[in-house]
């Protein structure tokens, strides 16, 4: 059954153990297999003597499967039979008197028979019970039960009870194999095996055992030779006949092999695994601890290299190794079980921490690597002056003695054993079910958090963690195989595949182009920097006016009109945000605008593509003005450093550091903040420095023939090998922008230093001109887009932009050929003319153009009327009914002024959206609304309909508030917190008003983490609420809804449908939600949807089809015209909680 049903990568143990169960030792053989990873016993067992005892005290695993050990279950059925004797001998003699019995047991037979099944019935018990008390009572109740012999127990007379006795033998022999080749994956496959094991063994039992046990002796022994030669035979073939191949499908054999191929474990593979030799060692560890001890092959640099561990050293040893290219000058490595490198848990652990000691001593390595898959030990409760994390530090100080620098595998997702396996048994057998073996990202580093927070609480001067788990991230999961290739990332071990080792994780990108654009601003500014050189005041002066001079003049026209564009082309109600952002970029901070507003909240919408935001592309003019302020004092520090050698030096640093600074800070933050991006420009410092020296050292060879060094690579190949990197942007593909954005930044500065003058494409008169005109189309081509056509652009020419509605190819080409020509017009009629003024006659114009945007901005706030759309009286009234709306529903409410709020100390302040108190009312129900910004929609609605009939209404509304559940550090945080919101105030109705985040929306596991978790804290708030309304899912809007929508009603009201939600396709979006919420238990609480109210046939409307009103605002919150329609399903709600609630 083996060779027919399972594939072939399982037949080499299966091969063994059916050759160990012929000579009925296959536990030996599981104690050898379980002794790769565990201590042998070295001291002898005192097995008659002490029985369960000596059981208890060795190792389970070895323990179990070892018949000394096990000989005390042997025995308790002797002293069955002996109770039983020794019953038989003190029955009375004729002579003898019955009554003259010394002791009579107050305990019959029959209750002890009935006390030991009740103690064998705790298996059958759902909750687990410590083997090492329940296998002694249930070894001590059979012994009991047999010695009783009694047979007046109905439950022991049983036939059906004494059958499956008699069948019990054939049953245990059958079941496992069914078991393992047919693995029961679901109800109803387990059913089946079940029923099958039954057959085969009633089967097997008649028409076999009983068959075979009523021969004689002559029959019996040859059947069992015979027997015993087909297996032999049968070992033999399947090792040696091409009979027993496995077949796969051809549409996996391919993925099959690939897998098997990095069987058994990656090392095994590597093509340089040769190069590494192990040495002799005399150290007090078992030869079964020691995976690996010694050194590689010299290299030829000067660093020494360690690598110390546990099993992961050989998983990740020669990877290392590969990265060094041979600049080294030694490379050891120490792999033994249980050693973690900086600190210990067990006696053996500590063993192979002195070691581990003991050889950086010796050997004193200039880099040391500690990679260890972490203990469980780490996962527990960090205590008060922790005692891991004392260790850490200690042996930290200790390594960084005789050490330079020390790179610590930080935690690593926790893998399944036999994991290759299972995954190619599913590859074969369950195709569709393979994403279950992906590990949730939330649930491991939730089980992880306790190990992170350890080790982000080391302190070390020379010590750097570095985590692998980020490459494996994909849709909120650790990979743990190639969704393409279907190859798997983790082998049979736990350990890494070869596949694994080489994982590039894709990840979406970030449009490139302002990287070039910062590199070659860096590399002109150090050249016109270097040879005009910086000695006096008036040095700096004269760098400044030529940078005014080339940008300002053109780049304040342009704001000029774009304003103008504004309030010619688009609604009032888009007036105020552009603004705020026409203001930013006349001061040139558009990018701390955008900072400040990706920061809050409730304008976050503004700085995203579909913000109808015309000045949103100014924010890397604003990075770039902002480095020429800084980038003369720069260089002027560089001018003391006197050779150009140095000079590369430093500003490599910069770019180095400065490129590990922009990674450390929140992602947003750093890509516009401009010291963060100063890496980018640097990079600009290095091609010029490069060239520099590389022209210095050409002369010098030109002069004295000196061509000892040479450059296997020419300028050209260079270039050619830049440009590839650059075209991987094109490519419709997602690259990682943790490796594109330095790659592309480099490859741009290689080509600036290459200066090749023979490259066709560099050489193109054409690119030469579209490089001319580029500085006008970069500040043209976005205000066209946002303001003409803020739903149709789709295309990456641009950028890319979600829209609404369907793509208008026409007005696409219309603005791209109108971007082009303006651009070509504005540079030869503006941009050439301006550039060739005197300096007096340029600031005069400069001085001219600023005043002129300075009384437009004062203009177009303070006379509205003269630059308003002139609508239709119709239109126009939509309009206003619509502003009337924003910015929120909770602006306009009647009454908020009845409702304070009060200060809230452990939420940041960004992330308190409201929390406070309401006007008392004239009733006997405390009220409490919490969630997070939904909230505030939802606060005077569910007040309104109460009509005072409570006591005291309360609100919290927190940014990442879900109540019932969390998902991230700050949600962990604000969920404690409601919690002790609700504990303290004990209100009797609660309303959990939240927008659910994505990851409700994952697949729903078995035992779904999520559902625990809304169980678990619905039945704390339970505790002391009467009654507990929560928010359902709700459809997903669109950010920026409100201003789209009104920009389609004058100019496409024939398109307003579209703006409509597919009630199809957004039920689907939120299908798990609402299965998550289905699988909740509770007594006190309802689940309120909101949705069906905008339900309209197989629409979910999104604004009133007779008044045109929209009912969600630019935030996704409804608007009070939504919120109208809410209004019968809360009304309901309040009456419920009056009429129930006492």
């Amino acid at each position: 059954m083996v060779h027919f049903y399972l594939p072939d990568f399982l037949w080499e143990h299966n091969n063994r153990y059916s050759l160990a169960s012929l000579f009925l030792i296959t536990n030996q053989l599981v104690i050898h297999d379980q002794a790769d990873y565990f201590k042998e016993l070295t001291s002898g067992i005192l097995i008659t003597v002490f029985g369960f005892l000596g059981f208890a005290m060795v190792l389970d695993k070895f323990a179990f499967n070892f018949m000394f050990l096990r000989l005390w279950q042997f025995s308790a059925g002797f002293v069955a039979l002996f109770w039983i004797k020794t019953k038989e001998t003190r029955l009375p003699k004729k002579s003898e008197n019955p009554e003259s019995k010394k002791f009579t047991s107050p305990i019959s037979q029959e209750d002890l028979v009935m006390l030991s099944l009740t103690i064998l019935a705790l298996c059958l018990l759902p909750t687990e019970i410590n083997v090492l008390v329940l296998r002694p009572l249930v070894t001590l109740a059979t012994a009991l039960i047999i010695a009783s012999q009694v047979c007046n127990v109905q439950f022991l007379e049983s036939k059906a009870l004494r059958y499956i006795g008699d069948i019990s033998y054939v049953m245990y022999l059958v079941h496992w194999p069914l078991i393992a080749i047919f693995p029961p994956y679901s109800v109803k496959t387990y059913v089946f095996l079940v029923f099958l094991i039954v057959i085969s063994s009633v089967v097997l039992h008649h028409i076999f055992e009983q068959k075979y046990l009523e021969l004689n002796w002559k029959s019996l022994v040859p059947l069992t030779i015979i027997l015993i030669f087909g297996n032999a035979f049968l070992q033999y073939s399947i090792r040696e006949h091409s009979f027993w191949t496995f077949i796969y499908p051809e549409d996996i054999r391919d993925i099959v092999e690939s897998n098997k191929a990095m069987l058994p474990y990656s090392w095994d593979h590597d093509p340089t695994r040769n190069e590494c030799v192990d040495e002799k060692v005399d150290i007090p560890i078992s030869a079964a601890y020691i995976f690996g001890y010694g050194a590689c092959q010299k290299g030829n640099g000067n660093l020494s290299v360690m690598v110390m561990g546990n099993s992961y050293v050989m998983n990740l040893r020669d990877p290392i190794r590969t990265q060094f290219h041979y600049n080294y000058s030694t490379f050891r490595y120490l792999s033994l079980a249980e050693s973690y490198g900086i600190y210990a848990d067990t006696a053996s652990s500590q063993v192979a921490l002195e070691v581990c000691r003991k050889n950086v001593e010796l050997y004193k390595p200039d880099v040391l690597f500690i990679i260890a898959k972490s203990s469980l030990s780490l996962k527990v409760p960090i205590l008060e002056n922790d005692t891991y994390i004392e260790q850490m530090n200690e042996n930290i100080k200790f390594y960084e003695k005789f050490t330079k620098k020390i790179y610590i595998l930080g935690t690593h997702p926790l893998y399944r054993m036999n994991f290759m396996n299972s995954y190619l048994l599913s590859l074969l057998n369950r195709p569709d079910q393979l994403e279950t073996f992906h590990i949730n990202r939330r649930d491991e580093d939730k089980e992880k958090q306790n190990v992170k927070l350890r080790f982000s609480m080391v302190n070390c001067t020379k010590c750097h963690f570095f985590d692998l788990g980020h490459l494996f991230v994909k849709d909120e999961k650790y990979l743990t195989f190639d969704r393409e290739t279907k190859i798997s990332y983790v082998d049979n071990t736990v350990h890494l595949s070869t596949e694994g080792l080489k994982l590039c994780e894709p990840e979406f990108k970030r449009v490139v182009e302002e990287i070039i654009f910062f590199v070659i601003s860096g590399f002109l500014m150090a050249k016109n920097l270097t040879r005009t050189g910086l000695k006096s005041l008036k040095d700096f002066g004269l760098f400044y006016y030529r940078r005014f001079r080339r940008i300002l003049p053109l780049y304040y026209f342009i704001v000029l009109l774009t304003v103008i564009m504004v309030h010619l082309y688009l609604g009032d109600y888009l007036w105020d945000s552009n603004n705020r952002y026409s203001l930013a970029s006349l001061f040139l901070v558009t990018n701390q605008l955008v900072i400040h507003d990706q920061g809050d909240y409730f304008n976050e919408f503004l700085t995203t593509s579909i913000s109808i935001n015309a000045f949103l592309h100014l924010w890397s003019l604003s990075l770039e003005m902002q480095f020429y302020l800084i980038v003369p004092f720069i260089f002027f520090a560089l001018q003391i450093l006197k050779h150009d050698y140095l000079k590369l030096i430093a500003v490599s640093l910069i770019t180095l550091i400065g490129y590990i600074a922009h990674l450390l800070f929140a992602e947003q933050f750093a890509f516009n903040f401009m010291p963060l991006r100063l890496w980018q420009f640097s990079s600009g410092f290095i091609a010029m420095f490069w060239s520099k020296i590389d022209k210095a050292d050409g002369t010098k060879t030109d002069n004295t023939k000196d061509t000892k060094i040479k450059n296997p690579f020419s300028k050209d190949d260079l270039m050619t090998i830049s440009l590839i990197t650059i075209g991987v942007c094109i490519l419709p593909i997602d690259v990682n922008k943790f490796y594109l954005r330095p790659l592309v930044t480099m490859a741009t500065a290689a080509i600036i230093a290459c200066e090749s003058q023979n490259s066709m494409i560099l050489s193109s008169k054409l690119l030469g001109y579209i490089g001319d005109i580029s500085y006008v189309m970069y500040l043209v081509h976005w205000p066209p887009i946002a303001i003409f056509a803020p739903y149709t652009v789709k295309s990456y020419i641009f950028l890319s932009c979600k829209s609404f509605c369907h793509v208008n190819l026409e007005n696409e080409i219309e603005i791209s050929v109108n971007i082009l020509f303006t651009s070509i017009v504005l540079h030869q009629i503006f941009e050439q003319k301006y550039l060739k003024l005197n300096w007096k006659a340029l600031i005069t114009f400069l001085f001219a153009l600023i005043l002129a945007n300075a009384l437009l901005q004062y203009d177009v706030r303070n006379r509205s009327n003269f630059w308003k759309l002139n609508y239709s009286p119709e239109v126009q009234e939509i309009i206003d009914a619509n502003k009337a709306q924003l910015p929120w529903s909770w602006v306009a409410e009647p009454k908020k002024e009845e409702c304070v709020e009060e200060p809230l100390t452990d939420v940041h302040a960004e992330s308190n959206f409201g929390y406070g108190s309401c006007v008392r009312g004239n009733g006997s129900l405390s009220i409490m609304v919490i969630g997070n910004s939904y909230v505030l929609s939802f606060r005077n609605p569910i007040r309104e309909q109460f009509n005072y009939n409570y006591s005291t209404f309360r609100y919290s509304s927190i940014g990442e508030s879900y109540v019932i559940y969390a998902d991230l550090p700050d949600a962990w945080v604000n969920l404690n917190n409601s919690k002790i919101n609700v504990a303290r105030h004990k209100p009797d109705v609660l309303f959990v008003m939240a927008r659910y985040p994505e990851s409700l929306r994952e697949p729903i596991q078995e035992n779904d983490p999520y559902v625990q978790q809304i169980n678990e804290n619905i039945k704390y708030y339970e505790q002391f609420v009467k009654k507990m309304y929560i928010m359902d899912s709700h459809p997903l809007y669109k950010w920026n809804f409100m201003n789209s929508f009104l920009q389609s009603v004058p100019s496409r009201p024939d398109d307003l449908e579209s703006f409509h939600l597919n009630r199809r396709e957004a039920d689907k979006v939120m299908k798990n939600v609402k299965k998550r919420f289905s699988m909740v238990k509770c007594s006190k609480c309802e689940f309120v949807d909101f949705s069906h109210v905008f339900v309209d046939g197989d629409k979910y409307l999104t604004f009133d089809p007779d008044q045109i009103l929209s009912y969600v605002d630019n935030t996704i919150h409804l608007t009070t015209e939504g919120l109208r329609l809410c209004a019968p399903v809360l009304k309901r709600l309040a009456m419920d909680a009056m009429n129930t609630v006492k």
